[in-house]
């Protein structure tokens, strides 16, 4: 699952805590898997996307 990132790297990558992400996930304003065991993934590069867009560095 190198492709996609756990709620704390998403969270790293736009500089938000991983609460952040996870709310985000729920409200749908970030795309998102959930894996057999319920957790969240992140496609790397939406949230690379979503980065640029949002100008963190």
């Amino acid at each position: 699952m190198a492709d996609y990132l756990r709620a704390a790297e998403a969270a790293t990558l736009l500089h938000v805590s991983p609460k952040t992400i996870s709310r985000w996930a729920k409200e749908g304003r970030v795309p998102h898997i959930v894996t057999l065991g319920g957790h969240r993934r992140f496609p790397r590069r939406e949230i690379e996307a979503l980065a640029e867009r949002l100008k963190v560095k």
